[in-house]
């Protein structure tokens, strides 16, 4: 059986690092790395046959492509993270996809190449604002039957801002998922 671990991201980490000038509870990248991360010695005890599963990429309009204004994707900067805390830690990145449904979509597929024919146990963190989208996600896309999820909450804060678009974005998520619109 293999355990994948796939912190969603949320925000960058210049050089592997969080964020100086930003209030602990607001890095999100950081935070819910840090929850998988302590999930991982609490499930497996010691690291084997597990893979963290980074896939964010660069930005909304380049997710797959440096630009000048993001050279290294977030799932680079994401890993750098994770090893410095963890240097014998498994992982893989690959920046390939940008958002929600995007992400968990990559996740599964690169799942899919880990083992052959394997069970797998999918630890996603997130924070609790954006968690209904990613199970909504989880719920309705392709994966094998085997597999099972485990939603990892991470504690950090959510402005006004966010709460409403999260609400926004879930209903349209909803929709799009009912109707086939993807």
């Amino acid at each position: 059986m293999a355990h994948l671990f796939a912190p969603l991201a949320y925000d960058r980490m210049p050089h592997g690092q969080p964020r100086q000038d930003t209030p602990i509870n607001r890095l999100g990248s950081k935070v819910r790395i840090d929850v998988l991360l302590k999930k991982l010695v609490m499930v497996l005890g010691t690291p084997k046959d597990h893979l963290f599963v980074f896939v964010a990429g660069f930005s909304k309009k380049s997710p797959d492509t440096p630009t000048t204004d993001a050279p290294i994707s977030l799932a680079e900067e994401m890993d750098r993270y994770a090893n410095y805390q963890t240097p014998a830690l498994e992982s893989f990145w690959d920046a390939q996809s940008w958002g929600t449904h995007d992400e968990i979509h990559s996740i599964i597929e690169e799942g899919k190449g880990v083992g052959t024919g394997e069970d797998h146990d999918v630890y996603i963190a997130t924070n609790l604002g954006h968690m209904p989208r990613v199970m909504l996600t989880w719920f309705f896309l392709e994966k094998p039957k085997s597999w099972r999820a485990h939603f990892v909450i991470a504690k950090h804060s959510f402005s006004p801002k966010e709460w409403a678009q999260e609400t926004i974005k879930f209903f349209t998520y909803l929709y799009r998922f009912t109707f086939k619109k993807w």
